[in-house]
């Protein structure tokens, strides 16, 4: 079995979702991520500038005609995730998602191809908890098949991270400012902690002065 990716801090990772067809075209509408019935865990997992790619077994939740087709595609958004409000009690977590025009693929003409389904004869075996780590050369490939560009990808993970770049320089110039002023502050009490035994001996000679002409 191939081992699961390893969790780095170093560009984006790739996901599959398992969600009903369904529900996956409510997301896109909204622009959200979903999963595991509104779970917060593997919506945590993921970062901001990661990929998620929706596989959808079924067009409804509960059944309905089988669809075993990659549905849909989208960046996670920065943010963390935030719960939602459905009504009846039904409070899921969200994520918001950069979706990207696609079309359906079906996995089977694909599973020759994707080395996280190494079990060609039980391969919807790696689905069944909902949410899962895939290789970038296998996600690439279901891209391809989606009809999304591969340079696509690769120039928007490039973007997000010169944003990222540039959030952490902006942060980091505002702790140099923060640190400088409390430098200045620690100066400026510095001076005035001098000053204070000095303006003291002042009073006192100034006292001993009084008692001596009273």
């Amino acid at each position: 079995m191939n081992a699961a990716p390893k969790d780095t801090d170093e560009g984006p990772r790739y996901w599959v979702g398992v969600v009903s067809a369904e529900h996956v075209a409510r997301g896109v509408d909204g622009g959200f991520a979903q999963l595991c019935h509104g779970k917060a865990a593997p919506l945590r997992r993921m970062r901001g500038g990661d990929w998620l790619i929706y596989y959808s077994p079924a067009e409804k939740m509960c059944g309905g005609e089988p669809v075993q087709a990659f549905t849909a595609i989208g960046r996670i958004a920065h943010g963390p995730a935030y719960e939602f409000d459905m009504g009846g009690g039904f409070v899921p977590f969200r994520r918001d998602v950069r979706y990207l025009p696609c079309q359906a693929a079906p996995i089977r003409p694909l599973l020759p191809d994707l080395g996280f389904l190494p079990d060609k004869s039980r391969w919807g075996y790696a689905f069944r908890f909902g949410h899962l780590q895939i290789p970038r050369d296998d996600f690439l490939r279901i891209a391809e098949a989606m009809g999304v560009d591969a340079e696509a990808i690769d120039r928007a993970a490039e973007s997000d991270l010169e944003a990222r770049g540039a959030v952490i320089d902006e942060m980091r110039g505002g702790e140099s400012d923060a640190d400088a002023s409390s430098s200045t502050r620690s100066s400026r009490s510095a001076d005035r902690r001098k000053a204070r035994p000095a303006a003291q001996t002042e009073l006192a000679m100034d006292g001993a002065m009084e008692a001596a002409h009273g």
